[in-house]
């Protein structure tokens, strides 16, 4: 239970610093270097071969699907982005979500659902090919 706590305050300062840095104009593109340490090496690539070699096709359309993912993603509105973003892929409990926003839960709620909603309408358009 702590750890879940630590990890929802933590998400909460780093909400706030970049909400901060957007209204005070200090963000800016950066350029990192791409460590081979840090970022993955012979082992990771040796590992997406494996998966190319064995089935080419598969590979390719997960790959692309999760492209479509991210850009469906990209395209939400920023609030409701953050809120699919915590529960889907960090899997936060509305609570934690709501302290992370600074939202009331029904709020967390409604908006995980519209988007959610605006994530299907968009990937509907992918599935069908427009």
């Amino acid at each position: 239970m702590k750890a879940r706590r630590a990890r929802a305050w933590l998400l909460t300062i780093v909400r706030n610093t970049y909400y901060m840095g957007l209204r005070d104009g200090c963000l800016e593109r950066a350029e990192v270097a791409f460590d081979e340490e840090l970022h993955g090496g012979a082992g990771e690539l040796e590992g997406a071969a494996a998966t190319l070699g064995a089935d080419p096709a598969s590979a390719l359309l997960s790959r692309d699907a999760g492209g479509a993912v991210n850009s469906a993603l990209d395209r939400l509105p920023a609030a409701f982005r953050e809120i699919v973003i915590l529960k889907e892929m960090d899997d936060l409990s509305y609570k934690q979500i709501a302290e992370i926003a600074g939202a009331p839960i029904c709020t967390v709620m409604s908006r995980l659902a519209r988007g959610r909603k605006l994530l299907l309408d968009d990937l509907k358009h992918y599935a069908h090919g427009g």
